[in-house]
C-alpha cells in the first residue's frame, strides 16, 4: 500500500475506520443530531426567513426541512407568518438554553 493511501473499511457505522499509513484510525461522525439541527433552524428564523433561506442555511434536503419545520411548529418553537418562519419566545429560550448549557454542548459534541 502506498504511503498516502487511504481506504475506507466500514461506511455503515457512525464512525468510519480508515487505514492510514498501515494503522487503524477512528474519525468522529460528521452527522449532526436532531437537537443541533433544530437549534440551527430556530437560530436562522430569529428575525423571520423564507423557507428557501432556511434550506440553504441549515444544509438539509427539502423533505428533511419540512419535517423539522412541522416538528418545531408543533412544539411552538417557530411560527409561520404567510411565507416567513420566525422564532417564538419559546424558540429564543431554546437557543439561549442550548448556548448556555455546557452539559448539552458536551453531550452534543461527542
Amino acid at each position: 500500500m502506498p504511503l498516502c493511501a487511504i481506504r475506507c473499511i466500514d461506511l455503515s457505522s457512525r464512525k468510519c475506520i480508515y487505514i492510514l499509513f498501515g494503522e487503524l484510525m477512528n474519525f468522529p461522525s460528521r452527522r449532526r443530531g436532531s437537537l443541533v439541527i433544530s437549534v440551527a433552524i430556530v437560530k436562522a428564523a430569529k428575525k423571520g426567513v423564507k423557507k428557501t433561506h432556511l434550506l440553504s442555511s441549515v444544509s438539509l434536503s427539502y423533505e428533511q426541512l419540512i419535517r423539522y419545520i412541522e416538528f418545531l411548529k408543533a412544539l411552538g418553537f417557530i411560527k409561520e407568518y404567510n411565507t416567513l418562519y420566525q422564532a417564538t419566545d419559546k424558540g429564543l429560550q431554546l437557543i439561549e438554553e442550548f448556548e448556555s448549557s455546557s452539559l448539552i454542548r458536551n453531550v452534543v459534541s461527542t
